[in-house]
């Protein structure tokens, strides 16, 4: 298909990961959304082998997180070569949004002017929806496909910053303004297209893209067989963290030790837990080498967010994608957005009104399944995986719906 595509990332190139991460002092703001997009990078890549990345990643704001009021401008190549710019902007306060966008126009420009009109246009999250008018504006004929992981409208809560919620609300108008703009819509779960009332003839659901090559070691059958119970991701009250750790501690699973890593509000509390409980281990935010490594080395992987969250119903939690790769099995909550396609690989917590007791209760009946049937389990969940979410596979059946489109 000769076609002029740009993909519109916010991803973190490898050979410029440790300048991310000195002007983010410290752990990058958004790793999971460009390690989403890294894989729909590959998947598009293999249906526009000349396609073009233009990227502005998430960057914490100056002067509070970030070392530098600027962020630099730079051309790169991923390991698929696939070649791409990241823009420049002035990253001060909020006012970063307006530059942000002020570069993007020019880059867009710029582009048009030496490789001529965007003929389909790649545009990932919610925060970028205010791209399409852009996109639409220079060229009407332009085809966008609109990448969708989350959306703005669950992102309201009463504890936020007038400041915050006004920008929230902007970013809802944004989207429900050019929503109509879409030409192929790709949420994660099915039930963001009812929730949006978008046409399902012009939908493609994709809950996530299992690129091998760059999870080789994901699919590895190597086991640690700690006798560990694991959780890798946002410290936060509302992905249930805090009713993991009480329900390891009322399970009273002596044998087993509860690992815990990641970044968040609770960091400071859970590590004043850890100190008074030696079964749980506290690691704080690790590098994605070694949350693969505890994904391998753990005898259980746990999703422990409560589905009564108003927007769990409406997504597909990357963490579920992500463990099931590593051939350690899963417990998790039912959520609504979790496909019956995965039903049979995963283990589910089950709800009986007590949070705490029903996690409790789900651990110690998943553990008792025994060593072998759970290592059973997670291997027949990342054969899925792999299978079934494939680039190879995912890529067929998206370009047969874009031609049914005539994209």
């Amino acid at each position: 298909m000769d076609k002029n595509v740009v993909f519109f990332s916010h991803i973190y190139p490898e050979e410029y990961l440790d300048y991310f991460r000195k002007l983010s002092n410290g752990p990058l703001s958004a790793p999971a959304i460009s390690y989403y997009e890294e894989s729909f990078i590959t998947l598009f890549a293999r249906i526009f082998p000349n396609m073009f990345v233009i990227n502005h990643p998430f960057i914490p704001e100056h002067p509070k997180k970030s070392s530098s009021i600027f962020v630099k401008s730079f051309e790169f190549t991923l390991k698929n070569g696939i070649s791409g710019k990241s823009i420049d902007y002035i990253n001060w306060w909020k006012t970063h949004i307006i530059f942000r966008y002020s570069s993007m126009k020019k880059t867009i420009n710029r582009y048009a002017r030496k490789l001529g009109a965007i003929d389909i246009a790649v545009v990932s999250t919610y925060h970028d929806s205010k791209l399409i008018r852009i996109l639409k504006r220079k060229n009407p004929k332009c085809k966008i496909l609109f990448l969708l992981p989350d959306i703005p409208h669950f992102r309201l809560e009463k504890n936020q910053s007038p400041l915050h919620r006004v920008l929230i609300k902007k970013n809802i108008h944004d989207f429900n303004k050019n929503l109509s703009q879409v030409d192929l819509f790709l949420p994660i779960s099915k039930h963001m297209i009812d929730y949006l009332n978008f046409d399902h003839n012009k939908s493609f659901v994709v809950e996530g893209v299992c690129c091998s090559n760059r999870n080789n070691n994901l699919f590895s059958k190597k086991r640690g067989g700690n006798k560990t119970i694991a959780y890798l991701g946002s410290l936060s009250k509302e992905y249930g963290v805090l009713t993991l750790i009480k329900a390891f501690i009322s399970s009273d699973l002596k044998e087993y030790k509860l690992v815990l890593a990641g970044k968040g509000h609770l960091h400071d509390e859970i590590k004043r837990i850890s100190l008074d409980n030696p079964n749980i281990i506290f690691k704080g935010f690790i590098s994605r080498e070694e949350s693969i490594l505890l994904q391998k080395q753990a005898d259980l992987l746990v999703v422990p967010e409560l589905p009564s969250n108003s927007y769990s119903k409406y997504s597909f939690h990357s963490k579920i994608f992500e463990y099931m790769q590593s051939r350690t099995p899963v417990l998790t909550y039912k959520y609504g957005g979790i496909p019956s396609d995965y039903y049979d690989y995963l283990f589910f917590i089950e709800e009986n009104g007590n949070p705490i007791n029903d996690l409790a209760a789900s651990l110690k009946k998943t553990l008792e399944y025994g060593n072998e049937y759970l290592l059973a389990t997670g291997d027949l969940a990342a054969d899925f995986i792999k299978k079934k979410k494939s680039v190879d596979a995912i890529a067929k059946l998206l370009l047969a719906k874009m031609r049914r489109l005539n994209l």
